[in-house]
Order: C-alpha cells, then structure tokens, then sequence
C-alpha cells in the first residue's frame, strides 16, 4: 500500500500574484445619484481602497502524496494580507476560485485547506464549501489582516487514476462591500453659462462655496467655478467677526470659514426680465396649487427696457433711488440675535445682530425699528463688526428688505433657474419646504410643502430635505421665506405710518409706496402680490388704511397658506412674537 502511494502524484499550484482580481461593489445608503448633462458629480464614500497582498513566489505543491491533517497542517504555506487603507469599516468575502485549464483535473473533493487568520484556522474540505468562500467577516478602517494558506490531498484517497497525473489550480478572489453612512456628493459648479451678472462683493464680503463632505463653507476663487445658476447653485457670500477677517480675506481659496466666525450670510440675485403675460390666475401655465415656470432672462444694468414690452418686465426691486442695479445681495435666512432696545435712528447697537442659520430670529419688533438696525449696521460704531463701509464711505447700503427685493427673489425660485427649474423635486415637491420651527429657529425645514402638517425639522445643510427649505432646493439659496417667523417689509401704504414707530418716513428709495388698497391697480411689477395671488395656496391680503405694511412669508403654525408667495396686511407694531425682518445689500 505505502508502494502504491508513491506511484501516486498530483500538482496543486495557487496562481495569485499574476491574475490576482478584488472586486469592490459599493451600497450607497443614503443617496442616488444620476449622471447627466454638463453637471459634474464626483461621488465620495469613505475611501475604498482594499489591498490584496501576496508573497512574490507562487504555491505550488509538487509530487503530493495523501496526508492526515496533522500533516497537511505543517505544510509549506502561502502567505497574504488583506489591508484597509479607507477610512470606513468593509464588509469581505475571500473565495478560491478554480481557475484549472488542464483537462486532467484533480477533484476538489480530494483537497482540503487550512487557513490561519491571525494564526487561526480550521480545516474544511473545498467542497463543503459555497462558491469556495474561505474566509468572511469585517475588516475596520486602517486594518491589516495576515493570512497563510495550506493544501494538501486528503487523507484516504486510494484510487490512482483519480489523482495521479493531474493538477488544481486556485486563484484568491476578494468581495467587499462597503455600507456608506457618510456619503456625501461634491458637486463642482462649472462654468456658468446662464448670462446671470457676476456678483458684486461690497467691503467686508468673502465668497464662499459648500464642502458637502466636510459639512463646511469655504473660501471660494471668484475666478473659478464658484456658482452656476443654470444647476441652482446661486452664489453666497459671507462676513466674518472682526478677530479672524484679515487672515480670512488673505487665505487662499479653499480656506474653510468657520461658521462660528462668520456673522452673516448673503445671496446674490442677479437682474432679470420676467414673462408677466401668463401670471395671475394663468399661473404661469399650470394650476393654482402647483404654478408653472416663470420665464425669466438675465439681464444686464444697462438694460433699462425689456426686450419685449408687450411680453416682458424688469421688476421694480432692480431700482434702488433712481439707480439701476446689476443685482442685490440678499440676507440668506431672518436676521437673528437681538435687538436689545428699539433702534429709533441709524446710531443704534447692532452687536448682537447677524444673519445665520441654527439660531433664533429677531422679533418682537417695530417695523422702524427693524429697519433702523439695519441701517445701523453700517454706522461708525458698527460697520467694522461686519467688516461693511460706514454710511458716507462707499457705496453699498443695508438695509430692510423692500416688498419689490421679495418679489425678486420670489419670482427666480420659481424660474428655471430656482427651485421649479431643480429635477430632483417634482410635483408639489417644487413648492419651497416651510420652516415650521415653533422655536423660530432659522434654516430649519419640515422636509414637506406648506400643504402638509408639522413633522420632525432638519437644519438647512441637510440634503434633500432640508434644502428643499431653500429657493432653490440646494443648499445655496435663500432659506425661511416660507413659514419660520413671518417677515415685515418695506412696502407700505399712502405714507401710513400706524404703530410702525416712524416719525418721519425715510428716504424713498428704502420703501416701496403703494398709492391703491386695490391689488390689480396697486402692485409693482415682480413684486409677487397681485400677479401671483394665491399661487401654491398661500395666504394673500392686500394692505390698505387700517394695516398699511406688507407681511410676506407666513408664520410656521400657518399649516395651509404660508409660502413666498404669502402676503398679508399688518399694523407694523412690535406685539407680533412671530414677526420677524429679513435685510438687504445694494452693492
């Protein structure tokens, strides 16, 4: 017997190095991504990155003769590792796949393996095995996990023709999977290409762009790819406290801004004609619960005219004392902070003034007095709080949103260039996401349109829902002009003052003067009131004698009818705890 045994001969050769394959299929978990047109996406998941690593020298087993475990176990071994080099946790499989091209092939059902992981092992036969899995499990980040390998032909074979002369040969297959759990999009801007103006960065303005995978905004290369309206990435801009601004504005692009460093945030909005003869109860081309586009076509300052008067306007917000602007910067949430005392003139404190997301937003407050704090914030005491000129030094000017600076913004949400124009939301899904934050807090989104009812609220960087809070479903527009704490203007009625606090109104160019309580008379071109009535079901009330000042927005608790097409009459007093003010920049 021991005589026939010698007789009996079989080549088992591990070919790893020379055809070694991983295959890596990754679960995105908590994102769908579609690749189309010109937008470039560039999909970040942790770091894949599992290495296979092989001794040089091959396995190969010439001459075997049947052997107990005990034996086979000591065997000469390949050696391998398996490596981690990501930064999130794999889920693998490690296979033998038989990749025998010879045509005398000896049985797996006469060859066993053992394999120490860590210096651990059992010993199985192959066939026992699914799909030759040999080993499974999970490898952590910057894990290294050291393999060796053993074959031999199993103990108990007798039968010569089923081995001799015959051979096996295995190649060692690696299967991970990765559950991502912060995966992120990076979206590049591009070139924008839709004719927009490029924005004016008044003193004191850093522009920024969003790093969605490090949660941050960063300093961004105003001649790079900073914004691009044609994909709803609207630019921002930011000014930061005092301390940090000139390392700040000396950085490099790609600096990230701290946001506990900045004290407010903006948004430009470039000028525009829109198409108003389908406005109204045309709504655009679709119904009143879900409006349709409103064609807008960027223009330049110089532009005085519409290309076509009987189809087109410029809206008045685009007029600021008798100069034509190329766009306005507009506060991207509610003024937040406080107001410690009513502001009765432009000397007042606005310390504890600024324009940021996660904080609670200034109320309580007279319609003068909002807009005295606005003004305020370019006085000598102030202005370098915010880096801005003081009043008489340049030519920027902050001040209260204007009733017609709504319209203007509202009107682009629903172009293309807003949300109505972003394909990842359809249907009522277009409407902006009210902020139904019964605390007031700014940026928050209910994830749904005003037509449903209260749920869990998500901040303003969280995607999808939270940006649909925004005019454009991204993360780069202007959040809480739906619900949050509803927003006194600067549109007024006849020179009616009433409890707004002024004395003396001020000057012309800071308020829209409405001569008529009859909208279809009364309104200003894009200002969003008459020729949008009602559209998406908002609230709409014209003002007049007995409550002269515009409410746009719509308070959180208005489950139905807030929305930025909301507009309402008030008296301008402070009693309202759900009032709040939005501020504007004239470049």
């Amino acid at each position: 017997m021991e005589k026939a045994k010698t007789k009996q001969v079989a080549k088992i050769a591990v070919f790893i190095t020379s055809v070694f394959v991983i295959f890596l299929s990754v679960t995105y978990a908590f994102i769908n991504v579609t690749l189309s047109g010109t937008k470039r996406q560039v999909i970040t998941a942790g770091d894949l990155s599992l290495v296979l690593e092989e001794d040089e020298n091959n396995l190969t087993i010439e001459n075997a003769l049947p052997m107990y475990d005990e034996v086979g176990k000591l065997q000469e071994a390949f050696t391998f590792r398996l490596v981690n080099n990501g930064t999130s946790n794999m889920n693998y499989t490690i296979k033998l796949v038989d990749i025998t091209t010879n045509a005398d092939k000896l049985s797996t059902s006469d060859v066993k393996y053992y394999l120490t992981k860590e210096g651990r092992g059992t010993p199985a036969l192959l066939s026992s095995l699914e799909d030759g899995v040999i080993d499974s499990g999970t490898i952590t980040e910057k894990q290294t996990i050291n393999y060796t390998l053993r074959l031999w032909i199993r103990d108990g074979v007798t039968d010569n023709t089923a081995i001799s002369g015959k051979s096996l040969s295995y190649r060692i297959d690696v299967d991970a999977t990765q559950e991502v759990t912060n995966s992120c999009i990076l979206v590049e801007n591009g070139v924008d290409q839709s004719g927009a103006n490029a924005p004016v960065l008044t003193s004191g303005m850093i522009p920024v762009v969003y790093d969605e995978c490090e949660k941050t905004w960063k300093k961004a290369d105003v001649d790079g790819k900073w914004y691009n309206y044609d994909t709803q990435n609207w630019a921002n801009a930011v000014t930061v406290t005092e301390e940090n601004r000139s390392t700040y504005m000396s950085a490099p692009a790609g600096t990230p801004i701290s946001m506990d460093d900045i004290n407010t945030m903006w948004v430009w909005i470039p000028r525009y004609e829109y198409q108003y003869t389908n406005l109204s109860d045309q709504y655009a081309g679709g119904t009143q619960e879900q409006p349709g586009e409103i064609k807008v076509n960027f223009i330049a300052s110089s532009q005085t005219s519409p290309s076509d008067s009987n189809t087109y306007k410029i809206p008045e917000g685009f007029t600021f004392g008798g100069e034509e602007l190329s766009g306005l910067w507009i506060g991207k949430f509610e003024t937040t902070g406080n107001i410690s005392a009513a502001c009765t003139d432009e000397t007042c404190a606005t310390a504890d003034l600024s324009i940021k997301p996660n904080l609670v937003a200034v109320r309580n407050q007279t319609v003068s007095s909002f807009f005295y704090a606005s003004r305020a914030m370019q006085n000598s005491t102030n202005a370098n709080k915010y880096g801005f000129d003081s009043v008489g030094d340049g030519t920027m000017d902050v001040h209260m949103t204007k009733n017609s600076e709504w319209g203007i913004v509202a009107y682009l949400s629903q172009s293309k260039y807003g949300k109505y124009g972003n394909s990842a939301y359809s249907g009522a899904n277009k409407e902006i996401y009210q902020n139904k934050s019964a605390t007031f807090t700014t940026g928050m989104s209910n994830g749904t349109p005003s037509q449903e009812t209260a749920g869990t609220q998500v901040p303003y960087d969280t995607p999808d829902t939270g940006y649909g809070a925004s005019t454009t479903g991204t993360i780069y527009g202007v959040y809480g002009m739906s619900g949050g704490a509803a927003e006194y203007v600067m549109g007024n009625y006849n020179s009616t003052v009433r409890a707004s606090g002024f004395t003396n109104f001020p000057d012309s160019k800071y308020y829209d003067l409405y001569a008529s309580d009859d909208a279809s008379i009364g309104y200003k071109s894009g200002d969003a009131t008459y020729e949008t009535t009602a559209w998406y079901n908002d609230f709409s009330r014209f003002v007049a004698s007995a409550n002269p000042w515009f409410l746009r927005g719509g308070s959180y608790n208005y489950i139905t009818t807030a929305g930025i097409f909301y507009y309402s009459d008030y008296n301008g007093g402070s009693s309202y705890d759900y009032i709040g003010a939005r501020y504007t920049i004239k470049p």
